[in-house]
């Protein structure tokens, strides 16, 4: 999971992590060969990094723990950006720029960490972080009640 990146949404615009055999079954379903499955499976959960497989049939979403949804980025300044959002509430979302990804959350647990990330951004894109926030995002898929998976990211509040 730790290596998705702009390499892999090129090649397909969703992926998940393997949590439980209730997925291998769904993945089994769409052709994949059992016995590959499994040999794929075995030993690649160290800790947190689970191993992150493209969802073949995206319609209806499948219900995950985790998913990963590319998406397109728009700042207020009309620049367009690509990455991808955290299921589909965009609890995260991540943006790819000069071959790097940054992570950010609204999260106030963690808003240290999405500032330094939207300093980095900010940095590498040349410009400031007030030109990119708010963030909007959109997505080409449905979430299970059939709404288009977009919206609006704002910065948390670093004081919470």
């Amino acid at each position: 999971m730790s290596q998705l990146g702009e390499q892999q949404f090129a090649l397909h615009p969703i992926w998940s992590e393997f949590y439980d055999n209730d997925e291998r079954h769904e993945i089994v379903s769409w052709g994949v060969d059992a016995q590959w499955l499994d040999e794929q499976l075995r030993g690649t959960d160290i800790g947190n990094d689970h191993w992150a497989y493209p969802v073949l049939r995206p319609e209806p979403l499948p219900e995950r723990m985790r998913i990963y949804i590319g998406a397109s980025f728009t700042t207020p300044t009309g620049n367009t950006l690509r990455g991808f959002v955290v299921n589909p509430d965009a609890y995260c979302l991540t943006v790819f720029a000069a071959q790097q990804n940054f992570t950010l959350s609204n999260h106030p647990g963690i808003a240290d960490l999405t500032y330094r990330s939207v300093a980095n951004l900010a940095k590498t894109l040349h410009t400031t972080s007030d030109a990119l926030f708010p963030l909007r995002y959109e997505t080409e898929f449905r979430d299970r009640t059939n709404n288009l998976i977009q919206g609006t990211f704002e910065l948390p509040n670093r004081n919470t």
